[in-house]
């Protein structure tokens, strides 16, 4: 059936119908929306309040290495590591040294042990590393973390000098370095560094045997010496053979005192001599500017030792004059010898006229050497040296 709307009352009611029914439904949507956006706002406010609840309980740093335990009971994770490394660290070291700490090579063997603790724990490592010593060597913990103490000073002192020490000949720098040593350490450091003794002391053995062959080697070229002799050096110091020959006295001393060298120069005419030796501190690597000085002051010697020849056989006739040739020299004291005072004073007079003769203003000197039993051109010549 069809509803005529034709009147205009029926209209009117009409337009109030729908204009309601409108109303209701936006009301409802609106109603709806509201339920859909409620949960959203709460999540938001409930995730946020979260998020500031954990930055606000979150444990400090420092505090994960403290052994606490949480509210469960259970201990943090890092102080569990830490106490199975100390039980593990303390377990090794009972095996290893089941007899105790005693001695001092043993105690500073501890080093590399602190080093794997120290990689280990950073700054906590040292205290972690007394704490383990005090608790497995009770006995020898004072004495053992002493000794490790004492060598760190050495080292520190190492590390501060080392510029200085390797500007230094080896044997001056070989010397400084005992010296620290037996300074902090006193007879343990030969124990401490006994292997560096064996090391050296197998050098001079090989050095040793070298020099008694060179010095026989009566067969072999001069030059051919020095080049054993180097070859020697290089041979039982290695890489330090550069500080060896920043002293090259110390060589040329070496060399020039074998008897074979010795026996060769003495046999040489006065040039000839002059210009081996010349030859010798050149392959010692000496510069021209010292080859040069040295000469001259071998010339300078040369004639020393040619005046002071002559002054002795002057003076062995003056004796043999005064007393008889059959005086002992070896007494120290002709005076002791004559049996006159006035003969005595004699000899005494010729031997101070000739020694002003021959010295001049070293008259004196040689006059106190001869009281003291020293006759100072009786003592072997060492060409190249003296």
């Amino acid at each position: 059936m069809t509803v005529s709307i034709d009147s205009p009352f029926q209209q009117s009611k009409l337009i109030k119908f729908l204009l309601s029914l409108a109303v209701l439904i936006l009301i409802a949507l609106a109603g709806y929306m509201w339920h859909l956006q409620a949960p959203q706002t709460n999540s938001s406010s409930v995730t946020s309040l979260s998020h500031n609840t954990e930055i606000k309980s979150a444990p400090k740093l420092e505090q994960a290495f403290k052994p606490v335990t949480n509210s469960g009971g259970s201990m943090p994770e890092a102080n569990k590591e830490l106490i199975q490394f100390k039980q593990v660290l303390s377990a090794n070291l009972n095996q290893e040294y089941p007899n105790g700490m005693a001695g001092i090579v043993k105690q500073l063997s501890l080093l590399e042990v602190r080093a794997y603790v120290i990689e280990t724990y950073h700054d906590k490592g040292a205290s972690i590393f007394n704490e383990v010593i005090t608790s497995v060597f009770p006995l020898w913990a004072q004495e053992t973390l002493s000794a490790i103490a004492t060598m760190d000073n050495y080292n520190s002192w190492l590390l501060d000098t080392m510029a200085e020490l390797n500007t230094l000949p080896f044997l001056e720098r070989n010397g400084r370095l005992w010296d620290k040593r037996n300074q902090l350490f006193g007879d343990n450091a030969k124990l401490i560094w006994s292997d560096e003794l064996d090391r050296i002391a197998a050098r001079e053995a090989n050095m040793q045997r070298t020099i008694i062959l060179l010095d026989a080697a009566d067969d072999t070229e001069i030059n051919e010496r020095l080049a054993i002799l180097q070859s020697a050096l290089e041979d039982n110091y290695g890489g330090e053979i550069q500080n060896l020959l920043i002293n090259k006295g110390m060589i040329a001393d070496i060399f020039f005192r074998f008897g074979s060298v010795q026996r060769d120069l003495a046999a040489m005419d006065v040039q000839d001599r002059q210009a081996q030796i010349d030859s010798i501190r050149r392959d010692l690597l000496y510069d021209e500017d010292q080859i040069t000085y040295l000469a001259e002051q071998d010339q300078i010697k040369e004639v020393n030792w040619q005046i002071g020849y002559t002054y002795m056989t002057e003076r062995q006739a003056i004796i043999a004059t005064y007393t008889g040739s059959q005086l002992d020299l070896a007494l120290g004291s002709e005076a002791e010898s004559a049996a006159d005072l006035n003969q005595q004073q004699a000899l005494q007079t010729a031997l101070n006229s000739l020694r002003e003769k021959y010295f001049e203003q070293d008259a004196t000197t040689l006059s106190k050497e001869e009281q003291n039993g020293f006759y100072r051109y009786t003592r072997p010549r060492i060409y190249g040296r003296n």
